[in-house]
């Protein structure tokens, strides 16, 4: 199952968390990511705005320690945990973005 940017606008995505690993036949995986709400750059990427605060619908925004808690809480065991650190492009507004993923390109995974 894959669920990219999606669990921050949900209500309860706890529960949510916990349904994918009661569907889930076993051995499969559940991928998601969301907007970190204590990125370290955000200061300086959006210095006049809150980016998360940009889109109303981030209901959940939660920090990286809370997801993990609510994966294991329901029964997942975290095989990895990774930033994709390319939430909300452009990073530089001159430059294209297909060029921006080549500069950020995706870290390397933890």
């Amino acid at each position: 199952m894959v669920a990219l940017h999606l669990t921050e606008h949900l209500e309860r995505p706890r529960e949510f968390i916990g349904e994918m690993f009661r569907i889930l036949q076993p051995g499969g995986l559940f991928l998601f990511a969301t907007p970190h709400p204590e990125y370290k750059l955000r200061r300086v990427k959006d210095r006049a705005t809150d980016a998360i605060g940009k889109d109303p619908t981030h209901i959940n925004c939660q920090p990286p320690a809370i997801w993990r808690a609510w994966c294991v809480e329901t029964g997942f065991v975290i095989e990895r945990h990774f930033s994709d650190g390319l939430w909300d492009v452009p990073y530089l507004p001159l430059l294209p973005k297909p060029l921006q993923f080549a500069l950020f390109g995706l870290p390397a995974l933890l």
